[in-house]
């Protein structure tokens, strides 16, 4: 990995941890300026353009596909999600949590503040559920970075279209 990928997308991998793979089951797009990288545990990951200053932390997006373990719903899924981020990130705060769209499905978006380490941090994860799997986007960036990057990271959710779809809740399928 390149610059400062140490602290590389840390928390996509302390909320959901283990691997899953995503196979043929959807597309993503990333943005121009952007790179894609590899990281263990991790489905797809992104990198933020690079700056010509030296940055602590690159701001990037990740994609994190899991089997669904016991999560029967999007709800409780969103629930046992926001429960994980404030017991588990250090100084966590959450700033927004509401309804999202990914694919046309219906989706969950959280906005929070913590620590990684030393530095100040803001995410914003956004996840949906479609054939037994959750499709957790984390978009991580110092705080003070936060809105550099942020309408690359929001891109990237935008381009991801599944290629085998479970019926929407509610549709006759």
């Amino acid at each position: 990995m390149r610059r400062n990928s140490g602290l590389f997308l840390g928390i996509a991998m302390l909320l959901l941890p283990g691997s899953g793979g995503a196979g043929e089951e959807f597309r993503l797009s990333c943005p121009a300026g952007w790179t894609r990288e590899e990281a263990p545990g991790v489905t797809a990951a992104f990198l933020s353009p690079r700056r010509a200053y030296a940055n602590l932390f690159d701001e990037n997006v990740n994609l994190v596909v899991r089997d669904l373990e016991g999560e029967p719903d999007l709800d409780g899924y969103t629930a046992r999600a926001v429960k994980e981020i404030v017991s588990s990130v250090p100084a966590a705060r959450l700033l927004e949590k509401g309804p999202a769209v990914v694919d046309g499905r219906p989706a969950a978006r959280v906005v929070f503040t913590g620590r990684l380490g030393s530095l100040p941090m803001k995410w914003c994860q956004i996840w949906t559920l479609n054939e037994g799997k959750s499709y957790v986007f984390t978009y991580s960036a110092l705080e003070p970075d936060y809105a550099r990057s942020l309408a690359g990271a929001l891109a990237v959710v935008e381009s991801f279209q599944f290629t085998q779809r479970s019926p929407n809740p509610g549709e006759s399928g």
